[in-house]
């Protein structure tokens, strides 16, 4: 059963071009998704939009964000502050473990990884909660 269905989403900053043009995602139970692309291709703003956090002037013009079958786009803050940290979260990206010529790319996955089945394991987070991370390729 999918816990996080993003159907056909587009996302725009006030009256430019699109940010996130018809992305359609699926996350089952126990799945770990990470998002990778280019530096200002949109990985941020579609998980700020699935948390419900988009900045002002940020809006899903398109589409629906399902988590666990009710559609993140028609909730309340309080409903959206009792999901964010507890049901779904995001790891936010740190530009000093951003992929560089002297680190392999493996190596980067590898340790990002580690650490966080580490932080798993230490707040004792089931798998059946939904974690979202950006990876800049």
């Amino acid at each position: 059963m999918d816990i996080l269905n993003i159907e056909n989403c587009t996302i725009r900053y006030q009256e430019q071009e699109a940010a996130v043009e018809h992305v359609s995602l699926s996350v089952g139970e126990q799945e770990i998704v990470s998002i990778v692309g280019e530096s200002g291709s949109g990985k941020t703003t579609l998980i700020r939009a699935i948390l419900g956090i988009l900045p002002p002037g940020g809006i899903v013009t398109e589409g629906k964000i399902l988590f666990q079958g009710k559609n993140i786009l028609e909730l309340d803050e309080t409903s959206l502050q009792k999901l964010r940290g507890t049901e779904i979260a995001m790891i936010f990206q740190d530009v000093g473990a951003s992929l560089d010529p002297i680190r392999q790319p493996s190596e980067v996955i590898k340790l990002t990884f580690v650490f966080f089945m580490a932080s798993l394991l230490a707040r004792e987070v089931t798998f059946k909660k939904v974690v979202l991370a950006t990876v800049v390729a």
